[in-house]
């Protein structure tokens, strides 16, 4: 498997990325979905180009949360809020 393709399952995978966003490559849905998955057997150096030119975009389009944060409680807001105006 081409190694570029092993970073960008990587990325997709880590980020939630969906395959729509892909399309910023300037290639078609249906181009990524196949490339995702293998069918391409000899993708364009010009899609992982415009992938690369479009990286920042492209995490940005993530549908999941990257770290795992804490939430903080409705009360020690509400209290740290009140705390403010004293």
């Amino acid at each position: 498997m081409d190694s570029n393709l092993v970073k960008l399952k990587a990325i997709v995978e880590a980020f939630g990325i969906p395959v729509s966003a892909l399309q910023m490559s300037g290639y078609s849905q249906s181009y990524c979905s196949r490339a995702l998955s293998g069918d391409v057997k000899c993708l364009s150096p010009k899609f992982f180009r415009k992938l690369e030119e479009n990286l920042s975009r492209l995490i940005d389009e993530r549908r999941k949360q990257f770290f795992d944060l804490e939430s903080v409680k409705a009360e020690k807001v509400d209290m740290a809020f009140k705390k403010s105006f004293q």
